[in-house]
């Protein structure tokens, strides 16, 4: 389904019976944490095809937020929640009626054909095979993000340039993770030969700043 087939067809084998969908696409929205990301984002799922359909959007702020102790809701509270809970509602139901196909306009189009082969370029002189096949997804990713932007703006099914330029936008900001993801996340994997643990440890202190001569020397003892 990631892959938004025109035509989409399968059949049972206790019957035969054929389903045909058309159009389809298929999202998943998932949370995880860097220990559990190191299996997901291996060598073999890579390679395979099924690292490059994920976005990974990581969130590495750290906040304490100041809250106060609930005591019981006023009655602007309570009318505040109905009211937000009542537009949300509203929304989600006009959400569930929107059918047909998105029509991109002249300007989005024209956007799209400057960008991919710009793009594509990039992507295929990286040197690292890995990165090039986590990336090979980008195109299919700025099109679905462009759809969701305009579904959640309005009803009308158009694919505006504003909505191009806004999923590049978004896009760029993740593609940049991915390199420090794929190296924490094969550094959450074990070390397959002596120093490698060290070496992936060492790589995110000098990409986040941290990299003193103190804690070069506490990480390397700690991998022995």
């Amino acid at each position: 389904f990631y892959d938004c087939p025109a035509t989409w067809e399968r059949a049972t084998k206790k019957d035969g019976k054929k389903i045909s969908l058309k159009n389809v696409c298929m999202n998943v929205l998932a949370g995880t944490t860097f220990d559990y990301l190191g299996k997901l984002v291996s060598d073999e799922n890579i390679q395979g095809g099924f690292a490059s359909r994920i976005l990974y959007v990581v969130h590495r702020e750290k906040l304490v937020r100041t809250q106060a102790f609930q005591m019981g809701l006023s009655p602007e509270d309570l009318a505040m929640r109905k009211s937000y809970r009542d537009a949300l509602v509203h929304d989600l139901t006009e959400i569930s009626k929107l059918c047909g196909a998105m029509k991109a306009t002249p300007e989005f189009a024209a956007a799209w054909e400057a960008w991919n082969p710009k793009f594509e370029n990039i992507r295929q002189d990286m040197q690292s095979e890995k990165l090039q096949s986590l990336l090979a997804r980008t195109n299919t990713n700025a099109i679905k993000l462009s759809m969701i932007i305009s579904a959640s703006e309005s009803d009308d099914c158009v694919l505006r340039i504003q909505h191009w330029e806004k999923a590049l936008r978004m896009l760029t900001a993740v593609n940049e993770q991915i390199p420090s993801i794929f190296r924490e996340s094969k550094a959450a994997q074990g070390p397959r030969a002596g120093g490698d643990a060290a070496t992936n440890a060492i790589l995110k202190m000098v990409e986040t700043g941290r990299a003193t001569e103190g804690a070069i020397i506490a990480k390397m003892t700690m991998n022995g």
